[in-house]
């Protein structure tokens, strides 16, 4: 282990950690720390994999559920449109109702003008 740690450092690489040493020593599997007795935890690099795993796993989570709010969204998005469009179309008949209720209006007080006066 010792001369793990003092070999030189190649041209771009990193000098290695005492765990990396200890783990190129001492082939350290996955769940326990050969050699260091019972209950020893790994270094946090041996479980990389599980953690690598784990976000992936939260990430496909994450996105599934990102999909899902983007579908609601766009289904509110085209209710709303709907909805608007329908206001539209009844403001539209509300405003031929009252054109047509001024009309009849103005036809009765013609009605009426004409006669009204007359008794039989």
């Amino acid at each position: 282990m010792e001369i793990l740690k003092t070999q030189p450092v190649q041209e771009g690489g990193n000098k290695k950690t005492e765990d990396e040493v200890r783990e190129d020593v001492l082939k350290t599997k996955i769940g326990y720390a050969r050699g260091l007795g019972y209950g020893v935890k790994p270094s946090k690099s041996t479980s990389r994999g599980a953690s690598a795993r784990l976000l992936a796993q939260q990430l496909d989570e994450a996105g599934r559920r990102a999909d899902a709010s983007n579908k609601r969204a766009e289904e509110s998005e085209r209710r709303a449109e709907e909805c608007q469009e329908e206001l539209q179309a009844q403001r539209s008949t509300i405003t031929k109702l009252e054109e047509s209720q001024l009309e009849l209006q103005q036809a009765f007080k013609t009605f009426v003008a004409q006669f009204g006066e007359r008794s039989p």
